[in-house]
């Protein structure tokens, strides 16, 4: 049943796509963000920003770290806005990690029309300001972070030239290209894949980066399936690199118990400035 629902939602989006455009097709299908602005929770250290960027104002939460902890720079999944990843953002804070949430355009009270030029554009607007947004920031000093479509949108940022590479990467349930992954969810789409204006081509990207690598997966993860994360980890030049398959865990409760267990492990182990 669930295979003969998405190839009636990919009949149903080619249909709209004769009529509307694929490109509108393409921000409904691939940004759903909410786009209700919530303010932070009370939490230590956290506040709210705005950032200019081409396209308009980036709602960004930031929080400056403790003692020698790094910042994480977050780039959210594709569903919801930065309140869905409140609990993540506490267990951070908690342990003293400086924090750079941006709300991608259209999400979280952000402005503008998200495609992926936009949010390769706004990402290298947030990194580019990180000592403005948490005063001594640096990318040596900041671990990027991309949750699903925010892994796509961390290794276009990455692959750009001419800037420095963060201490670490962190990829959780990544896909490889937008049109494996249309393959994967919608065959029938297979007509138009041509034509996509958005192809987040995370496997050629990848061969630019030069930071230790972490890929988190969860070995159930039927969206993206957990091979697409493996192909990216076993595509990366870098020699240190982990791949772990989140036991019992989908696509979207890689956190449902705090954080997989390599993450602090990994971020200690590149980021720390007593290590």
């Amino acid at each position: 049943m669930r295979g003969l629902a998405r190839s009636f939602a990919a009949l149903a989006a080619l249909a709209v796509a004769a009529v509307i455009g694929l490109p509108r097709v393409e921000r409904w299908m691939l940004y759903p963000f909410d786009g209700t602005h919530e303010p932070p929770p009370a939490l230590p250290r956290l506040g709210e920003t705005t950032l200019q960027s081409e396209g308009g104002r980036l709602v960004v939460w930031t929080a400056p770290p403790r003692g020698d902890r790094p910042t994480i720079l977050y780039f959210h999944g594709n569903a919801g806005n930065l309140s869905d990843r409140a609990p993540r953002f506490a267990w951070l804070l908690d342990q003293g990690y400086g924090l750079v949430a941006p709300g991608y355009r259209g999400s979280s009270g952000s402005t503008g029309q998200p495609d992926e030029a936009a949010l390769t554009a706004d990402a290298l607007a947030v990194y580019d300001r990180l000592d403005r947004l948490v005063p001594g920031a640096t990318p040596r000093r900041t671990v990027l972070y991309g949750e699903s479509l925010g892994a796509a949108v961390v290794l276009a940022l990455t692959a750009e030239t001419g800037r420095a590479q963060p201490c670490a990467l962190v990829l959780e349930a990544p896909f490889t290209r937008l049109r494996d992954m249309a393959r994967h969810l919608y065959p029938a789409l297979a007509p138009v894949l041509p034509r996509l204006t958005n192809r987040w081509d995370s496997l050629d990207r990848i061969a630019a980066l030069d930071a230790p690598l972490l890929v988190l997966h969860g070995a159930r993860d039927e969206l993206v399936p957990t091979s697409q994360g493996r192909r990216l980890h076993d595509a990366a030049p870098v020699t240190d690199k982990q791949f772990h398959a989140v036991p019992g865990t989908g696509h979207t409760d890689l956190w449902a118990g705090g954080p997989p267990a390599p993450f602090a492990r990994f971020v200690e182990a590149h980021c720390m400035i007593s290590r």
